[in-house]
């Protein structure tokens, strides 16, 4: 009798709690968050950790599939697909989760504190919860897509009638065939105010008609998708704001949490080695066949000039600790270079140069140990005239004149030529600058791709050693007992 009465109050109080999750997110947040109000949940920290690496997964997949050039119909599976495998659905089987629907929300902004401290991860973010957000707009049903607007902040958008349309007819004489079909599918004209639609008008994808505009509904989505878009750059710009305080308030629970996840995205999702000691100085002249043409044309340029920009030298340097050389290495080998330089004597490196390796190992300043350069921190570069870093598929493309002739006379370099040449300088003058990268890969590597697509040089770097040098049987069983002993 005691067990029964244990269950049915346990059953009561998960019934209640159901219903509380139920009352708060199945209103206005049903199918869809704008992600405006921040969740006030009791919830452990093992809890909120899962859910934003859960939720970092899925970006991810998103992030690798943009990459990879897939689009439509091929991003759409890909999203439902990483939804699926990270448990990130608001909905179970058409029917609204409400439990579904609180992890996501808290996902949501858990990796929004988390992605704030830099640009780059704050760009990341944003462009992958947008897409996202496209997908899962895309999904409703329309009467689902005008209340979430409605409920949302969205209310100068509203659908119109078909005595409205009928009406406006000659208004719109100039897509008459286009109002017949509307005649009887009202649903497919909306009207917004003017003030949002003026780059529309003028390209006459919108129609001012009594001050307002009448838009299609796939014009309508566009603006949805630009709304939102402000709004999360927005709410992304506050949490810096919001990540400060709670490091003030929360520093014993939430902040490392914060930190952890912070520092799993900083490699863009690919496993940091760091100082591990596997690269040495002889090592790096006798592997430059798998470096990324970035660190070809860094390298390239510290072996002519003796010396690179703070920009050349800052990524170099982290790239060189990614591929695995150690700090005492590291000096020797920057001391060795910068010192050829008749104007660079050794007193000199040490009193200008030296602090700087060591901050980037993290043992000076405040000791962080920074990250390799991901790709999209290497794109969002501005390189000068005198500097050699940043991503040469951006920088020989953007901006010049010359049809990818440079680009071409590089990748030539590399013994790339022809059709394939061509397809990467293409790639590239459309600004799909990591796919070119990747194509680049597969041209060096005999058609081999890197499946999840190019996010760091050092990735880059460690899948060409894959192939180009593979571990020994003897090397391979050593790793695997050396794994095992560390865990042990």
């Amino acid at each position: 009798m005691v067990f029964g009465a244990l269950r049915t109050n346990r059953e009561k109080a998960e019934a209640r709690a159901k219903t509380a999750l139920e009352r708060k997110y199945g209103g206005n947040a049903a199918r869809l968050d704008a992600y405006n109000t921040a969740p006030d949940d009791e919830r452990s920290i093992e809890y909120l950790e899962r859910a934003a690496m859960d939720r970092y997964g899925v970006l991810r997949a998103i992030d690798d599939a943009r990459s990879g050039g897939k689009k439509d119909e091929e991003l759409k599976r890909a999203i439902a697909s990483a939804e699926e495998e990270y448990n990130m659905r608001r909905t179970t089987g058409g029917t609204f989760d409400a439990e579904g629907a609180a992890r996501d929300a808290t996902s949501h902004f858990l990796l929004r504190l988390a992605s704030c401290r830099s640009e780059e991860h704050r760009r990341w973010f944003r462009e992958n919860e947008l897409e996202l957000f496209k997908y899962r707009y895309g999904e409703l049903s329309l009467d689902a897509k005008m209340e979430f607007m409605r409920t949302n902040g969205f209310n100068d958008y509203a659908r119109a009638s078909e005595k409205e349309v009928r009406e406006r007819r000659d208004d719109l004489r100039d897509y008459q065939r286009m109002c017949e079909e509307a005649a009887s599918e009202a649903s497919r004209w909306f009207v917004v105010g003017f003030e949002e639609v003026c780059p529309l008008v003028k390209s006459r994808r919108a129609y001012l008609i009594g001050g307002n505009a009448w838009i299609r509904k796939e014009t309508l989505d566009q603006l949805v998708f630009g709304r939102f878009k402000t709004m999360l750059n927005k709410m992304v710009a506050e949490a810096i704001t919001l990540f400060n305080k709670f490091e003030k308030k929360e520093a014993h629970r939430l902040t490392p949490l914060l930190k952890s996840v912070h520092n799993r995205r900083s490699g863009s999702g690919y496993d940091f080695q760091g100082e591990d000691g596997t690269m040495s100085i002889a090592g790096i002249e006798a592997t430059q066949e798998s470096f990324p043409l970035c660190m070809r044309q860094l390298y390239k340029a510290l072996k002519k000039d003796h010396h690179l920009t703070h920009g050349g030298r800052r990524q170099l340097q982290l790239y060189l600790k990614g591929i695995g050389l150690p700090l005492d290495q590291a000096l020797v080998f920057w001391k060795t270079e910068f010192t050829k330089h008749p104007k660079c004597s050794a007193e000199k490196f040490e009193k200008d140069y030296a602090y700087g390796i060591r901050h980037a190992y993290g043992k000076e300043g405040k000791r962080v140990n920074y990250t390799p350069h991901a790709c999209g921190q290497c794109i969002a570069a501005d390189p000068g005239v005198k500097d050699a870093h940043g991503c040469p598929f951006k920088t020989l493309t953007s901006g010049v004149k010359d049809n990818g002739a440079r680009l071409h006379e590089l990748l030539g370099t590399l013994k790339i030529s022809g059709a394939k040449s061509h397809a990467i300088v293409e790639k590239a003058t459309n600004m799909h600058y990591q796919i070119a990268c990747g194509m680049t890969f597969a041209a060096i590597h005999d058609g081999v791709e890197i499946e999840a697509g190019v996010h760091t040089p050092h990735q880059y770097f460690h899948e060409s050693r894959k192939i180009l040098a593979p571990p020994t049987a003897s090397e391979a069983v050593l790793g695997d007992a050396n794994a095992q002993s560390v865990a042990a």
